[in-house]
């Protein structure tokens, strides 16, 4: 019963936290799809098509070796944000002098913990049952700290290209107040110059292709409003999964178990009438065995008592 009883706690906090976890994926990525999947169908008509490049700047930090930049080495936060948005790779390829500057160099990474100290703790857990208890425990790492930093870790600063397609489209709405709205919409393919290339030429000025607008913001539309696979994976096994689970236990330990016990009881019980029938039934046919002799001594006697036992007439002697 005690075990019952924590299973149960258990399954309860599953449940609670399985919905809250269902309910912040289900908003987070599910319903805006569901929400898009309506917007209304369309032909949109491109007026401008334009092949966009831009740099993308990342950092690669020594952080196995946790080693210090240079003194004096600027700061690659900063630098990012100065490249990304001042600097264009088609005006690099046009003019060396337009070319970002820190390239390739080593940056400041700021403040990096190299290695953690720990103190280890241990955690008991007993569990009851019928036979007797038993504790089991296990250790864990606790109370970290940390031991080992630098103040201003080594980065080297890389810049690669990113590519998108931006598209200026003109469409009109559906419905009695049909209007003609002109937007941009933008394509993105990170690093993938090929990828980018090849829908560029699928999508030149002029031409009509299908899309969906947004009713309630008509500057927004999407060429494609089909659902995305790995967000709903992450909604069913993240989400659904633990809610299930606690359901199906508490369904299991409340509902099907005692429909079980009641039933399994009414067999039991059916059988031991039964039994009881049977046994009664036995002790009635002993019974009447036992009281059959009786009966044909009474019956033996009727047939004496029915003999004639007057004295025959004498003869008559001629």
């Amino acid at each position: 019963m005690a075990n019952l009883v924590r299973g149960t706690r258990r399954a309860i906090c599953l449940l609670i936290l399985g919905l809250i976890l269902f309910l912040s994926l289900f908003m987070t990525l599910a319903y805006p799809e569901i929400i898009r999947h309506g917007w209304p169908l369309t032909s949109c008509n491109i007026l401008s098509s334009d092949l966009h490049t831009r740099y993308c700047c990342e950092t690669s930090c020594d952080t196995s070796g946790c080693s210090s930049a240079p003194s004096g080495a600027a700061l690659c936060n900063p630098l990012i944000t100065q490249i990304d948005n001042g600097y264009s790779p088609s005006a690099c390829a046009a003019n060396n002098t337009a070319c970002p500057p820190y390239v390739g160099s080593t940056c400041n990474g700021g403040d990096y913990c190299c290695s953690q100290c720990c103190s280890t703790c241990t955690s008991c857990s007993t569990t009851c049952s019928k036979d007797g208890c038993s504790t089991s425990c296990s250790s864990y790492s606790c109370n970290c700290t940390c031991c080992s930093s630098t103040s201003q870790l080594s980065c080297v600063l890389k810049c690669p290209t990113c590519y998108s397609v931006i598209l200026s489209l003109s469409y009109m709405t559906r419905g009695r107040n049909a209007q003609q709205e002109t937007t941009n919409f933008t394509q993105e393919f990170k690093k993938n110059q090929q990828a980018a290339e090849k829908w560029y030429v699928e999508h030149k000025q002029g031409a009509n292709i299908r899309c969906h607008y947004n009713p309630k913001k008509l500057t927004e539309v999407s060429l494609d409003v089909s659902f995305t696979p790995y967000k709903w994976a992450i909604v069913s096994i993240f989400g659904i999964v633990p809610l299930f689970f606690s359901l199906g236990f508490l369904l299991t330990a409340y509902a099907l178990i005692p429909l079980y016990r009641v039933a399994n009881r009414g067999l039991t019980k059916g059988k031991e009438e039964e039994k009881g029938q049977d046994y009664s039934a036995v002790m009635t046919s002993d019974g009447l065995a036992e009281a059959s002799p009786d009966s044909a001594d009474e019956k033996r006697g009727e047939k004496v008592d029915s003999i004639d036992t007057r004295p025959l007439p004498r003869s008559i002697t001629m």
